[in-house]
Order: C-alpha cells, then structure tokens, then sequence
C-alpha cells in the first residue's frame, strides 16, 4: 500500500536533519551503563560504589529503621528509650547503634547500585534469599526484642 495524503505530507516536509548517526562503540557505551548489559554482554558488573556515611542527624529514610532499633533497645533496657542521646549512657548499645545506622546505609547503597546495573527484580530476589536463611532464627523465642 503506498504511503499518501497527510501523512506522505507530512514525511515529506520533515526535517529529518535532527537525527543524527552513532557508532555501534557509542552504542555500546551508553548501552553498558545500563542494568541491561552485563545480562546480554556479560564482562561482570562495575565496582560499587563505596557505602555512604550515616549522618550526624537520622534521616527520614532509616526513621522506621531507628525505630525498630529502638523498640528492640527499650525491650533490652526494660524501659522505653525516646532519644539517641539516652545510649549514651548504655556503651555497648550507643555502638551497636552506629554499627546498625552503618549496616543501614550499606543496605542502601547495595539496593541503589543493584537498581542502576542489574535487572529488575534482581534485588527483590537477594532479599528474598536472604530472608529465607534468617526467618527461623527471628522468629525463634528470645529473651528480648
């Protein structure tokens, strides 16, 4: 079926100067920085990153984090614990909860770096993996949370 009427037109007065040509190295370079690559190409993933540093102040993204830390600590204690400021005076929790907050931020930046360079649902299944190998023991009787 030939092409005609307003669409012939219209291919006809475009201005197809816009597109330009690539070679198949830029190709293959702008396709390597995405998640699909290593599955197709294979050559083994990029380095990761280095984990970023907790912060001074808890940010909103490790608040629910904090928060199970705490009921955990407050159940440990036999009291509530509201702030960070009361671990001060309890030194093997204030460094557990620094060595968390750092654990924290590894998880993050392993999540981050799996969504950039692997395919989706790659991560999900990590987790999964790894939940499977730790459900019984955190659901096992404990003293305290």
């Amino acid at each position: 079926m030939p092409l005609e009427g307003e669409l012939c037109d219209y291919f006809d007065s475009f201005d197809f100067r816009i597109f330009g040509a690539k070679s198949v190295v830029q190709l293959i370079e702008e396709h390597s920085k995405t998640p699909f690559h290593t599955v197709r190409f294979g050559g083994g993933l990029p380095a990761r990153p280095v984990a970023t540093e907790p912060p001074v102040e808890i940010a909103q993204i490790e608040s629910r984090y904090i928060q199970q830390l705490f009921e955990a600590y407050g159940d440990n204690q036999g009291s509530a614990l509201k702030d960070v400021s009361e671990l001060d005076a309890i030194p093997n929790l204030r460094q557990d909860f620094l060595r968390q907050r750092e654990r924290f931020y590894h998880a993050e930046s392993l999540r981050n770096f799996a969504r950039d360079t692997v395919p989706d649902g790659t991560f999900e299944s990590l987790q999964d993996e790894v939940y499977q190998g730790v459900v019984d023991t955190c659901t096992s009787d404990h003293a305290t949370a």
